[in-house]
């Protein structure tokens, strides 16, 4: 049964990824605020992979969990919660690593002048937050994972 419920989630968050994505991706770009940079997309796939890929990430959260929770055997709901935390937390950090990586690069192109009628340009395709926020997520749980298998075993044979 709890296999099922943790697929169903999966579905639901799946689901949910890939209509709030344009929700997502402007409000990631608004935090550029980018005075003399256009971003322009060079190709359709883009657009359709990124929306794609941020709908498994929210998807896979779950899978994830199940996974932790078989390989651990975790029982207690607050490690659960936990993890969850952690893996959208570290998620929501290395998002916006990605963006302060970018304003950088931003400011960069917005202080080489060019000409008047010349505009600089920035591709949709390149920002890849969803593969930083990707990474968080993997990164936050092998470092549950580690810190369970390293330190659970300590403390449970702690005496004092």
């Amino acid at each position: 049964m709890k296999i099922v419920l943790h697929f169903l989630a999966a579905l639901v968050l799946i689901i949910l990824g890939w209509f709030t994505f344009n929700w997502f991706f402007e409000f990631s770009i608004e935090q550029l605020k980018p005075n003399q940079v256009v971003f322009q997309s060079v190709n359709l796939t883009g657009q359709f992979t990124a929306r794609f890929n941020f709908a498994l990430l929210l998807g896979s959260l779950p899978l994830i969990n199940l996974i932790i929770q078989s390989l651990l055997k975790l029982k207690d709901s607050k490690q659960i919660v936990l993890l969850y935390i952690l893996m959208v937390a570290s998620a929501v950090l290395f998002w916006q690593i990605r963006i302060s990586v970018i304003k950088g690069q931003i400011r960069s192109i917005e202080a080489f002048i060019i000409g008047r009628n010349i505009q600089n340009t920035m591709s949709i395709e390149n920002l890849k937050f969803v593969t930083y926020m990707a990474f968080g997520v993997l990164l936050a749980a092998l470092i549950f994972f580690a810190l369970k298998k390293i330190f659970a075993p300590k403390i449970e044979n702690f005496e004092l």
